[in-house]
């Protein structure tokens, strides 16, 4: 499935805030096959998840991509519920959203310890996932 940039215009991103998926599209407006997103189910929604993740974490945090982002959130969507973070608070509505979307995409984002700039965000299946959070000792 193609989605173009257009398709991606529609979500709720706000302007201002760094766009993650400016660095997954091309040139043409078609997503790239960067960073595991040919693993995706859908790659629109994996799109707008990391986009999700990044609002927050910029809302909560003042940060684009604040580290350990991906297990942060996940941890929440799993086993802390709304709550106050940073200086924002992450809200019932945020976590559905973030668990929908990972459906839909058939995974995860995560900022690997061994990313670089140039390597960024990493798109990890739903099972890659599990594999990397038991490896890092999380649940």
């Amino acid at each position: 499935m193609s989605t173009t940039s257009n398709e991606l215009a529609r979500s709720e991103w706000q302007p201002g805030y760094y766009d993650p998926v400016r660095e997954l599209v091309n040139v043409d407006g078609d997503l790239r096959t960067v960073c595991g997103m040919s693993k995706a189910l859908d790659t629109a929604a994996a799109a707008m998840l990391v986009s999700e993740m990044s609002r927050i974490s910029e809302d909560c945090w003042c940060a684009a991509w604040l580290s350990g982002l991906g297990f942060s959130l996940w941890d929440r969507t799993q086993y802390g519920g709304p709550a106050e973070w940073g200086q924002g608070e992450v809200n019932a509505a945020d976590l559905n959203r973030l668990l929908d979307l990972a459906v839909k995409a058939g995974g995860w984002w995560h900022w690997p310890e061994s990313a670089t700039w140039d390597t960024d965000l990493t798109f990890y299946t739903l099972d890659e996932w599990t594999e990397v959070r038991n490896r890092a000792g999380r649940r």
